[in-house]
């Protein structure tokens, strides 16, 4: 098991906090809380590891007042709080692990709860990566030349050509 699902192992409801922005593990990310509800979610996580879900949700444009069951979403840690004399707080937090949102838990909290199941991306290939990533350059290089005769009208000017003055 990894440091991050070692981390969450015992966490099966996790406080969300819906944001239109998203938080990948490893990553840090500050944050202003001042409503009163992410004020009480931040009380109540302090006794429980300082974690919470952060779930990508733009009320702008969703149709939906919540982020849907099913969603993908990072846990986030609290690494550092600085409490503000008038309630609110300054935190720096740190991704931790993905998470799925299976359902939300009704516990009468001001904030949402979810039942949630984490988990991480599998390790990459280097090498299956490098070699794709040569085909994939090849296939640019392809399309740029075709690119480059179709707009020249006749012959083909080779790729440093098309990069110079």
């Amino acid at each position: 098991m990894s440091e991050a699902l070692d981390k969450v192992r015992d966490l099966r409801e996790l406080p969300l906090f819906p944001l239109p922005i998203v938080l990948f593990p490893g990553v840090p990310l500050p944050l202003h809380i001042f409503e009163p509800r992410y004020r009480e979610m931040l009380s109540d996580i302090r006794d429980g590891g300082n974690l919470f879900g952060l779930s990508f949700f733009d009320a702008s444009s969703a149709q939906t007042e919540l982020p849907p069951a099913g969603h993908i979403g990072c846990v986030a840690e609290v690494t550092e709080a600085q409490a503000l004399p008038d309630g609110r707080s300054n935190i720096m937090t740190l991704g931790v692990v993905r998470y799925r949102l299976e359902a939300y838990v009704e516990r009468g909290d001001s904030y949402l709860l979810g039942r949630v199941s984490y988990f991480e991306d599998y390790e990459e290939d280097r090498d299956a990566l490098l070699e794709r990533s040569h085909v994939v350059a090849g296939m640019f290089m392809r399309i740029a030349r075709a690119s480059a005769r179709l707009s020249s009208g006749s012959q083909a000017r080779s790729w440093p050509q098309m990069l110079g003055p």
